[in-house]
């Protein structure tokens, strides 16, 4: 083979590690393949695990990234928000603990605002958050 040759599959090579790369990263963040691999399924979307809720939602987070992170005070159920998921980690007995990944319709429609930042369906892009008008009516 000629060299330019080589530096063709030279560079072909490369940019197919760089995507491999990238597959692989994606992969390892994403919150429903990392659960699945780690515990055992007992329903649609829904994961058993053992031991301590924080220490289990700990361990997700740890190998996910969430972008956000809560606790109910009231349930002492933790939430892990992602991009596309809301991961809860509950109670189930004394020893043991559920998983539930949801997609994140319910985050969107506004069903984790008691969780406060975080949890809150952002305003639409580039409004200030506020309502229009005065409110008051005309005066």
């Amino acid at each position: 083979m000629s060299y330019k040759a080589w530096r063709v599959v030279g560079i072909l090579a490369i940019i197919g590690a760089v995507i491999a790369f990238v597959l692989f990263l994606g992969a390892a963040k994403n919150p429903q393949n990392y659960i699945r691999d780690n515990y055992q399924s007992v329903g649609s979307n829904t994961y058993r695990c053992t031991g301590d809720t924080k220490k289990t939602a700990d361990r997700i987070a740890s190998a996910t990234n969430p972008k956000a992170r809560a606790t109910d005070s009231a349930t002492g159920e933790h939430y892990l928000r992602y991009s596309n998921k809301i991961v809860r980690v509950s109670q189930q007995g004394p020893t043991g603990c559920l998983i539930t990944v949801e997609s994140d319709s319910r985050y969107r429609s506004g069903g984790f605002i008691y969780l406060g930042p975080g949890f809150n369906p952002s305003s639409p892009s580039g409004s200030s958050g506020g309502s229009s008008g005065s409110g008051g009516g005309v005066k």
